[in-house]
């Protein structure tokens, strides 16, 4: 697709592998600079393994660049969640190149694609504080369907480190995941979250895959049992590199027949006492708006908010006009 100045937008090729990561790196930086984040979770920040090295990710397909002679304008991706028929989509401009149609048409065909995939929707999360961004959204055709919240407690406070060290009842046994368990936290992840909102079901290969991008082991993940069979869990994120050392809460929960006995309050506060013996002084977590009892357990732990993040959607089924445009392609 030819654009105006001599502008290409055009499809990913092995050769653009080192502008896209270029561009992908502004855009995480933008992101992240939203979110208040001044060390960012390897989550947000690692184009290349987010990428590139996930199995779900064809970057030949799945990647739309924009470019002209020796400068590089933009890029918009997705990445598929077939079991939710969404795709979730990144896209990023320059500056310079900002306000000039571009990103309506980068847009356009990303959900051309997607469509073509059989995928029903196609979201972007962000930042609250990217009004550009949710502006460009809501002009486009989306609309947001979800608020996740961004929560963070300061450790070093002495008097709630006092309150985090419970006993267990007698039932219940605390300890961590094994190596090699994959299929345990699989098994458990699936059975907790099924049914929530924006949770795309894993398999032991996407465990590894997190594992990795989080340069995380699997023997971190904290699990609750009764007697013998496995209630709940806490991964944690660790953040070693930071000063000072930080973690964010990737993972928790309860299953659901378990939950209201105020068991999940004592795998929480057991969470957070061996983040402070480890010596995280802070930690963050992100959580649905709607999960009242979830936002309570947090806040009362002393958790209080750094920033929202919205999740925008537009249903491509539902487009008339943009289906036929891009069936008649």
């Amino acid at each position: 697709m030819k654009l105006k100045k001599g502008i290409l937008l055009r499809q990913f090729q092995e050769r653009d592998k080192a502008a896209f990561l270029k561009l992908a790196n502004q855009y995480f930086k933008q992101e992240n600079h939203l979110r208040g984040e001044d060390i960012p979770s390897l989550l947000w920040s690692n184009p290349e393994q987010q990428f590139f090295q996930n199995s779900s990710f064809n970057p030949f397909t799945d990647i739309f660049l924009v470019d002209g002679p020796g400068n590089d304008i933009g890029f918009a991706c997705y990445l598929t969640e077939h079991y939710l028929q969404r795709a979730i989509g990144y896209l990023f401009l320059h500056p310079s190149w900002r306000h000039q149609g571009i990103g309506r048409l980068l847009l356009q065909e990303l959900e051309r694609e997607v469509a073509r995939k059989g995928l029903k929707y196609l979201h972007f999360c962000l930042p609250e504080r990217n009004k550009a961004g949710q502006f460009f959204l809501a002009e486009n055709g989306y609309h947001p369907v979800r608020r996740f919240l961004e929560l963070t407690l300061d450790l070093t406070d002495n008097q709630k480190a006092k309150r985090l060290v419970q006993p267990l009842p007698d039932n219940l046994g605390l300890t961590h995941f094994k190596p090699g368990d994959e299929a345990g936290l699989v098994a458990l992840q699936n059975k907790v979250f099924l049914g929530s909102w924006g949770f795309n079901p894993n398999n032991e290969a996407e465990i590894k895959y997190y594992l990795n991008l989080m340069k995380a082991r699997l023997e971190e993940v904290l699990v609750l049992y009764n007697g013998s069979q496995p209630i709940g869990y806490l991964w944690p994120h660790y953040l070693w590199t930071a000063q000072p050392v930080r973690a964010r809460i990737h993972m928790f929960g309860l299953l659901r027949e378990w939950r209201r006995r105020g068991w999940g309050k004592i795998l929480f506060e057991a969470g957070l006492n061996v983040l402070r013996q480890r010596g995280v002084l802070r930690v963050d977590l992100v959580v649905d708006e709607t999960n009242r009892p979830a936002v309570k357990l947090y806040q009362r732990q002393g958790f209080v908010l750094k920033t929202k993040l919205n999740w925008w959607e537009k249903d491509l089924e539902s487009s008339p006009g943009f289906l036929l445009s891009w069936k008649n392609n």
